[in-house]
């Protein structure tokens, strides 16, 4: 981590690389302040009609033991159900002890935005806002100074 935080010359920068600040985040994890949301969810087959009411137009769909499967477009739903052509599968997920880089990740691949977090058997704990994990981010990065 220290290697990471402050290379001692030229050619250990180098080394390292320009993506040395998001790998040093694999040394961090996300201290007690960083709260996880409640996040609504839908599963394939629920009603459009019976939709949780969700701020912005991203609502995470779950399958069996509450496992996140991916992002349903509430905007884009054209059929009266949920199908798996509605579940947008490119997010991943994090568990609450993961290094804050797993977390980023999960962030950053989410099109909502948030970070899906879940247990040690894969089930849905609740998502962290970008926003919230920028500050954490930031609380660990001072920490170490």
């Amino acid at each position: 981590a220290e290697l990471l935080a402050a290379p001692t010359d030229s050619f250990v920068a180098d080394f390292v690389g320009s993506a040395r600040g998001y790998q040093a985040l694999g040394f961090h994890t996300a201290d007690d302040r960083l709260a996880l949301c409640n996040e609504p969810t839908v599963t394939v087959g629920q009603q459009v009609s019976q939709l949780p009411v969700v701020e912005g137009r991203w609502i995470l769909a779950v399958g069996a033991a509450k496992a996140p499967l991916g992002w349903v477009d509430t905007g884009k739903l054209v059929g009266a159900t949920i199908t798996d052509r509605d579940v947008n599968l490119c997010g991943t997920t994090a568990r609450r002890d993961d290094p804050l880089r797993e977390l980023l990740n999960s962030a950053l691949s989410s099109p909502s935005g948030r970070a899906v977090v879940v247990d040690d058997a894969g089930a849905l704990l609740g998502t962290v806002t970008d926003h919230d994990l920028i500050e954490a981010i930031r609380r660990a990065k001072d920490g170490r100074s």
